[in-house]
């Protein structure tokens, strides 16, 4: 009995001890202080995996269950990528100890796509992505979860000069899609995906938008899933 009280009273401890160090961090992220050196962080370690540019103009959540980002940059050059009003995310911590990420709630509001070739060149996007000295390849070992992402009011942009200056390039008439020059506005989708290293699955609740080049619009509310293996 009495080593029974004695784990009892440690337990109590560790516990009391973890609970304190949750709050105390809770309570320094919501400082100025915290969030604009996370900020910075986040930024930094992003910007050393890209041959380009992020910015993050604010930095806001408690960060044990989620965070929002406003006005988020993505550039190369003299070239924007990306850019996105408002980034809200909301997350579970626990399943990460089973290597199990659970975004319970991703929300882009007003994202905006640009992609580009000029002629003679390469997508505004090719190797965006810096090559990583690890040259192993192994298979993920995560599992990812998102419950929920919407994308309100949503842009994308496309131009390929390259290929509207060729010789061979057909002027399509009014009716058709120039897929060379074309883009999606008011895009707004909301989704469910989950991916492990066998699968991947995408489950679309709601998909809609119109295109001014080609006078095509598109909407559906009924659930569809997209699975690949």
């Amino acid at each position: 009995m009495k080593l029974v009280r004695r784990s009892l009273k440690i337990l109590g401890m560790v516990l009391t001890a973890i609970l304190a160090f949750i709050v105390v961090i809770a309570l320094f992220s919501q400082t100025p202080l915290f969030r604009d050196r996370l900020r910075r962080v986040l930024v930094s370690s992003l910007s050393s995996k890209l041959n380009g540019t992020i910015r993050i103009a604010h930095l806001d959540g408690n960060f044990l269950s989620g965070f929002t980002a406003d006005s988020i940059t993505l550039s190369r050059g003299d070239s924007t990528i990306l850019t996105v009003r408002t980034l809200e995310c909301r997350y579970t911590l626990l399943p990460l100890f089973r290597k199990h990420v659970v975004i319970n709630s991703l929300v882009l509001t007003q994202p905006v796509v640009h992609l580009t070739r000029p002629p003679g060149g390469q997508w505004n996007i090719a190797s965006l992505i810096r090559p990583t000295e690890d040259t192993t390849h192994g298979t993920l070992d995560w599992n990812l979860t998102f419950d929920d992402v919407e994308l309100k009011n949503a842009s994308i942009t496309v131009l390929d000069s390259l290929s509207l200056g060729a010789p061979d390039h057909w002027n399509l008439p009014g009716e058709f899609v120039e897929y060379h020059r074309f883009s999606m506005n008011d895009l707004n989708l909301r989704l469910a995906a989950s991916l492990d290293s066998n699968h991947c699955q995408v489950r679309i609740a709601h998909a809609s938008f119109h295109s001014p080049e080609s006078h095509f619009g598109r909407s559906e509310e009924h659930t569809s899933e997209l699975q690949s293996q």
